[in-house]
């Protein structure tokens, strides 16, 4: 199987087994026909993923939690906790999950999303991530959107005498970055 499909998303892998080979954790895409919004976030399967898991021993499949669109999921190097990305409509925050005791934390800032691996494990209890800087969205996350908001001043830009052309990236003179 594994010949066929690597199960590789844009930002994280969609199954990841415990330590102890006991559980599998996966993600469940579902169908594009589901789109609200085409952006790389959903096209990538981050916002349209539900994230289950599997004992592999009795087969009891269990949804492991409903809130937001989960994504990447990875497991801690002693299998006592589950990291995963949880999107919705205004974020892109790291869930870790308690496996013993079921308690789930969040992060406040949003994921930046750059990689195949969004967040690792350092040790049993630690998290590295990389975090959108000020409580910004990930790059990607808002592009539809982030265009029609700064057309308005760029286009106030241009009515200006002696302005041909004008920078959406903040630069006022293109000579400048030289």
């Amino acid at each position: 199987m594994l010949k066929l499909d690597t199960f590789t998303g844009m930002h994280g892998d969609c199954f990841a087994f415990s330590p102890d080979g006991q559980r599998l954790a996966f993600c469940v895409q579902r169908s594009l026909q589901s789109a609200t919004r085409h952006t790389d976030v959903f096209l990538a399967g981050v916002a349209r993923s539900e994230l289950w898991w599997i004992d592999l021993a009795s087969g009891q499949i269990e949804e492991v939690t409903a809130e937001g669109d989960r994504f990447a999921p990875c497991w801690s190097p002693d299998g006592s906790m589950l990291a995963f990305g949880v999107a919705t409509s205004e974020s892109v925050r790291l869930s870790i999950l308690n496996v013993r005791d079921g308690r789930r934390r969040t992060l406040t800032g949003n994921l930046t999303l750059r990689g195949k691996r969004p967040f690792d494990w350092i040790d049993d209890t630690q998290v590295v991530c990389a975090m959108v800087p000020g409580g910004e969205l990930p790059r990607l996350f808002d592009l539809d959107r982030r265009a029609c908001r700064k057309a308005p001043q760029t286009w106030a830009q241009l009515d200006r005498l002696g302005s041909s052309t004008v920078s959406v990236l903040g630069q006022r003179d293109w000579r400048a970055g030289r």
